[in-house]
């Protein structure tokens, strides 16, 4: 006899080894973050990740102010009434 799951265990399966996935990664970052002089272990990368962060804001602010743009211009194309053109009359096919 062959064991087959069902489909609903395997979705269930996956969403439990995604959290822990993201709770291990998270645990990382934060010991990574953590001073080794202050805290007795850890990397030590608390202010390259402020530099970083402080680096990348304007950037970030730029892409989202972008994107945003992008957006509302989208947004009012699809508000905007459209026009009608004017229907032909084909002689043709009247007579």
């Amino acid at each position: 006899m062959i064991f087959m799951r069902r489909s609903g265990d395997f979705a269930r399966e996956a969403v439990v080894g995604a959290v822990l996935v993201g709770v291990l990664l998270m645990g990382a970052a934060v010991f990574a973050l953590l001073s080794p002089m202050e805290y007795g272990c850890g990397l030590g990368w608390a202010q390259d990740a402020l530099r970083f962060l402080r680096g990348a804001a304007p950037v970030g602010g730029i892409f989202a102010g972008f994107i945003s743009l992008l957006v509302g211009v989208a947004n009012m194309r699809d508000r905007a009434p459209t026009r009608k053109l004017p229907e032909r009359v084909d002689k043709g096919a009247e007579g």
